[in-house]
């Protein structure tokens, strides 16, 4: 059974939250969609839950027709690893080892 990830956005925090996490995850995001030629940040988040390895279905929760569709255009994205663990590290903010 894959797991959801309730509040796949963080609340909103990623696109306006201004402390150094948030900023160094949306430094990551924006560069990855700058890649991948997504559209939005959200469709970045979306794509990096659908890569994850753990096949994490998101609960987008919004009746707003764009962040649904953002969920739905992240699913033609697929992350390599270097881009996944590039957000990765942004989120835990340290480098894996």
């Amino acid at each position: 059974i894959p797991p959801m990830a309730w509040s796949p956005l963080a609340g909103g925090k990623v696109f306006t939250g201004d402390t150094e996490k948030d900023r160094r995850v949306r430094t990551a995001l924006e560069s990855v969609q700058a890649e991948i030629g997504a559209a939005s940040l959200d469709e970045v988040m979306y794509a990096w839950l659908y890569t994850h390895p753990a096949d994490i279905m998101p609960i987008v929760g919004s009746g707003k027709r764009e962040r649904i569709s953002a969920a739905i255009n992240a699913l033609s994205y697929k992350l390599d690893q270097d881009q996944w663990f590039r957000i990765f590290t942004a989120v835990q903010g340290y480098d894996i080892p």
